[in-house]
């Protein structure tokens, strides 16, 4: 009998940076207690976490910054 192995996602490293990113700002939302900015941060981070994994390929796309991109092309000619 055969086995199939699972298939790796390819949004695998998009979800891990959306959940570091998420860390990140909740982390820094703690610096801000009882202000709109940690509210802000707070509500920031969940939104990050739930975009990234439910909506990666989303959120790969949204993450590209052309302007560096462009300047990264140029400083490798």
């Amino acid at each position: 009998m055969l086995r199939k192995r699972k298939k790796k996602s390819l949004n695998a490293p998009t979800r891990l940076v959306a959940w570091a990113l998420a860390l990140v700002v909740a982390i820094v939302s703690c610096y801000f207690p009882h202000k709109p900015l940690g509210l802000f941060l707070e509500l920031l981070a969940a939104a990050i976490f739930a975009f990234g994994t439910v909506w990666p390929y989303l959120f790969r796309h949204m993450m590209k910054i052309r302007p560096l991109r462009r300047l990264a092309k140029r400083a490798s000619y």
